[in-house]
């Protein structure tokens, strides 16, 4: 199925049993849980390079952890940590592993963000392929689309992304364009997240801690990647949801039961060649397209 991609691995920071082994191609990578060492290497050549620069991903013998080691501690960046725990999982699934997650496990190093802890097998099916193959294709993709096409997002893809959002306890609201208007009218200074698009959506939790966060991460994440499967572009913004009195009138305009914590604009870019949006999201990018390691590993 084609080689991994080098810097996959090498930009990772890899600990078997709490100690620091390397992060070259070169390392010796073990199993972790359910997942065998070919396992580990597919899963962290496919997630690993979605992981934003100011987290590590540290490899134990039971868990993948996800820790945070620069920038602030803030809703940008809790909500990429959990973008970061679903490509991860999304790419464990596919390789036949099911798995669990723990958040904020230690409670006196809150850096520590997350555990996810591959256990037993799990049927891999021709979806949890899908997102797989669409979570290796959006590392290759860069920009924004720069206009969109004023073809409506049709209400069954609503449904999807809806019910995408709720599998990680999260909803998501979709603002009508007299929602948006009043919510232009409101805030100073709006940017260009809530310049109008075929379909704006908010991201909303229940709770405002960080463990909401994480998981608003998780379905923010899960909703780009299905989104992707009928070829709608995501462009991901927290930048309203920053603004304490913008977020308020965002709150009040869904409904006041949740609590925003990202805003989505969906569509079809205008042209067939744009790329698919990544802004907000904590997606990096390879120099090349990886081969889907993972159909090689789960066979």
């Amino acid at each position: 199925m084609g080689s991994l991609g080098r810097d996959a691995i090498s930009a990772l920071t890899l600990r078997s049993g709490g100690n620091t082994i390397g992060g070259n191609m070169g390392t010796l990578i073990e199993p972790v849980g359910s997942l065998t060492a070919a396992q580990v290497t597919s899963v962290l050549a496919v997630a690993g390079p979605t992981v934003d620069h100011s987290f590590s991903l540290r490899c134990t013998r039971t868990a993948i952890e996800i820790h945070r080691v620069a920038g602030e501690y803030d809703l940008p960046a809790l909500l990429a940590a959990g973008a970061a725990l679903l490509n991860l999982r999304v790419a464990i699934r596919a390789v036949g592993v099911d798995s669990t997650v723990r958040l904020l496990p230690n409670r006196t190093e809150p850096n520590h963000l997350a555990d996810i802890y591959p256990r037993g097998s799990h049927p891999n099916s021709a979806h949890d392929q899908a997102l797989a193959a669409e979570l290796i294709a959006i590392t290759a993709r860069r920009g924004l689309p720069e206009s969109w096409q004023p073809t409506p997002v049709p209400e069954g893809v609503c449904n999807q992304l809806r019910q995408a959002a709720k599998l990680e306890r999260a909803w998501l609201a979709t603002l009508s364009r007299l929602q948006l208007l009043m919510l232009r009218t409101l805030t100073t200074g709006a940017d260009a997240t809530l310049a109008p698009t075929p379909l704006t959506a908010v991201i909303g939790t229940v709770q405002d801690s960080p463990t909401a966060r994480i998981q608003s991460g998780q379905a923010a994440q899960r909703v780009l990647l299905t989104a992707g499967l009928s070829n709608v572009a995501v462009s991901f913004s927290t930048e309203v949801v920053a603004d304490p009195a913008a977020r308020e009138h965002l709150r009040e305009l869904i409904g006041g039961g949740l609590w925003p914590q990202a805003v989505l604009r969906l569509g079809y870019p205008l042209s067939d060649s744009a790329d698919r949006p990544l802004s907000g999201t904590p997606i990096g990018s390879v120099d090349d397209p990886l081969a889907n390691p993972l159909l090689a590993s789960s066979e």
